[in-house]
């Protein structure tokens, strides 16, 4: 009985819509320097600017722009070779990560990220 209980549950990611970009060669984002994501993106509590150096900041980043932003917001903000050396490493709801490889096959040919440390 627990067991058909929990198959019977709902959440709210099987139903939410996910916005993808027209192409990946429409994202046109910057590799360096600062990011600063609007409130309807990045509406966690805390910081809104990101360091595009920082690892942490960029997967951040990442993470919020694939998961809530508009397709337009998609294309202004992700960087298309930045996000295929970084798909590995997003923490993304199972819908949208699958809806992303659907569409763009090429995220999944890197089995890892290749970030070079910082000194």
């Amino acid at each position: 009985m627990e067991q058909t209980l929990r198959q019977r549950k709902t959440r709210f990611e099987d139903f939410r819509p996910y916005e993808l970009p027209r192409s990946l060669d429409a994202l046109r984002g910057r590799r360096s320097g600062m990011v600063t994501l609007p409130v309807a993106v990045f509406w966690q509590a805390g910081e809104k600017t990101f360091d595009l150096s920082n690892r942490c900041d960029v997967v951040t980043m990442y993470e919020a722009v694939v998961a809530e932003a508009t397709s337009a917001d998609q294309e202004r903000y992700l960087n298309k070779g930045l996000l295929i050396e970084i798909w590995p490493d997003l923490a993304l709801p199972i819908k949208a990560a699958r809806q992303w490889e659907e569409r763009f096959p090429e995220l999944t040919g890197n089995p890892r990220a290749s970030w070079k440390t910082s000194a």
